[in-house]
């Protein structure tokens, strides 16, 4: 698990959706696909949010490293 602080203005939306130039989780593939220094420092091949926040919101978001985590993680969120 990663966590980063959301700026307020992105969106977190499918990697797919192209309907803004803020999205998120497409920010954060482009980055990982690119091999940027902070993803290669951290071993990343797969970051996906595990919860959401709204556009207009800011704060800690959790993101998990690998695909086997993500659901564990989603559920817990969503189980409360």
């Amino acid at each position: 698990m990663l966590a980063i602080d959301k700026p307020a203005g992105w969106m977190l939306a499918p990697d797919s959706w192209n309907r803004t130039s803020r999205n998120l989780q497409r920010a954060l593939d482009h980055s990982l696909k690119a091999r940027d220094g902070w993803a290669r420092s951290r071993g990343l091949k797969f970051i996906r949010f595990i919860h959401r926040l709204d556009t207009s919101t800011s704060g800690i978001l959790l993101l998990a490293r690998s695909r086997g985590a993500l659901r564990p993680f989603s559920e817990l969120f969503q189980s409360h």
